[in-house]
């Protein structure tokens, strides 16, 4: 079970229920579900991911990439589910996990600029 999933089920049967209200309209919890998903795999799927390798080796290398990142979040959901029974909680295995996404965050200015600079071949 994944993060994820537990939202999922946070949401069991408030799917229809308004999670978000902006000028004149309003979203709920389903419609924000949806709209999310469908950008992230936009962004993940057709626009970021493949231009990250070499024509000749790019199935590859995408198929390991996306893989890869299957095994570590199953590894990292049993973490979070020890967290839970050690704390008792969800709230601070959750918030642990979140020193992931800053470490990323002070590695993003190590990273090579290629904005503008054609694909290597």
């Amino acid at each position: 079970m994944n993060l994820c999933h537990l939202f999922d089920l946070s949401l069991t049967g408030r799917r229809d229920t308004i999670a978000l209200e902006f000028q004149d309209r309003s979203y709920t919890f389903g419609e924000l579900d949806s709209r999310s998903n469908r950008v992230a795999q936009l962004l993940l799927y057709t626009i970021w991911l493949p231009e990250q390798y070499h024509t000749a080796c790019r199935a590859s290398a995408f198929a390991f990439a996306t893989s890869s990142g299957r095994f570590i979040a199953a590894g990292v959901t049993f973490l979070v589910g020890s967290g839970v029974a050690h704390y008792g909680t969800i709230g601070t295995p959750v918030a642990f996990t979140s020193l992931a996404f800053a470490l990323g965050l002070l590695l993003l200015p190590l990273g090579k600029e290629t904005k503008g600079k054609p694909l290597p071949e």
